[in-house]
């Protein structure tokens, strides 16, 4: 800011030229979240299914570590915070001091665990004890992908997944059974 700022009023000057410029302005409701939107989820399930079970042989994952990974892919921000958790996080154990470094409201939204319901009903996916698998109907699934990935959208989330593909976890780290 210089001085010549000071004593400005931007808010006024713009509110000023929209004026002059007989602009109206429509009030309507807020947009909903996308971390809301059922088809975003859907996506969000089927991405973080395919890259996190990519190179186990069963092609499953840990159902928690699942869970926090599409928690912090539809979240950016919360990487560098979950990477440098899983660094310094005790692989036997979830550490009292430690559990406020996770991200948080991860364990408390039910949405992506409802829309994974849903994709196991229709065969998608199939969960078992504390794991994930691809469903028997999973070459859907990946067909619905295939665009998705050769048009290069939801680049953020799936580098995210990508990112946190690498490391590896254990049920006693993210507080399972």
């Amino acid at each position: 800011m210089t001085e010549s700022d000071l004593g400005r009023d931007p808010i006024g000057e713009l509110i000023v030229a929209l004026r002059q410029a007989d602009a109206k302005v429509r009030l309507r409701r807020q947009a909903p979240s996308t971390l809301y939107d059922a088809s975003y989820q859907v996506i969000l399930n089927l991405l973080a299914t395919q890259i996190l079970t990519a190179t186990d042989a069963e092609h499953r994952v840990l159902l928690p570590w699942l869970t926090l990974c599409q928690f912090v892919a539809a979240r950016p921000r919360l990487l560098p915070q979950l990477e440098t958790w899983l660094k310094t996080a005790h692989h036997n154990q979830l550490e009292f001091d430690s559990w406020s470094a996770l991200p948080r409201g991860y364990l408390t939204d039910v949405t992506q665990s409802r829309v994974r319901d849903f994709l196991a009903a229709r065969g998608y996916l199939r969960h078992l004890g504390s794991y994930i698998y691809r469903g028997t109907e999973w070459t859907k699934a990946a067909a619905f992908l295939a665009p998705i990935e050769n048009q290069e959208l939801f680049d953020t989330e799936r580098q995210t997944l990508n990112t946190l593909k690498g490391y590896r976890v254990v049920k006693a780290m993210l507080g399972a059974k």
